[in-house]
């Protein structure tokens, strides 16, 4: 039991001693006073980098796929062929004005608002009023067909 004792005369001033330090540590750190830096007024000015001409290039065809090694060949692309409306007019048509639409919020079912001469009617695609149908159409025009001439009627 005397062996213990022995052993705690020892260990207990080390162990003060080290809470000590600690304790003293965090003082210290909580209120050092902190060194206020002084304040440089730099007023150099900025001279941005001067461009420097740029190189031309070229690019060279390829001939081979340099990831697959197979032969490079240039899909041609087929233009869209426009479609070509018969636009004689031989036939006076009558005073037309597109107004807008009016459709749901699906955009599945249009109704168009166009003034026959200057009366309003509300066509959706196929209908037919005053000998004018309604071939297509979109928020900015319509394509009337009228006697067998197809015109295009932009929105006003």
């Amino acid at each position: 039991m005397l062996k213990n004792k022995k052993n705690i005369r020892y260990l207990l001033p080390l162990v003060v001693i080290i809470w000590g330090y600690l304790f003293y540590q965090i003082y210290d750190a909580l209120y050092a006073d902190t060194p206020t830096m002084p304040v440089i007024n730099n007023t150099t000015a900025f001279a941005p980098a001067r461009e420097q001409q740029g190189f031309e290039f070229e690019l060279l065809p390829l001939e081979e796929d340099p990831f697959l090694g197979s032969i490079y060949k240039k899909d041609k692309a087929s233009s869209p062929v426009p479609k070509v409306f018969n636009n004689n007019s031989t036939t006076p048509w009558p005073v037309i004005v597109f107004h807008g639409l009016v459709s749901d919020g699906k955009q599945k079912h249009n109704v168009y608002v166009i003034s026959i001469n200057s009366v309003q009617y509300l066509l959706k695609k196929g209908q037919e009023s005053k000998g004018v149908t309604l071939v297509r159409g979109n928020s900015d025009s319509v394509f009337l067909k009228f006697k067998g001439n197809t015109k295009e009627f932009p929105r006003i």
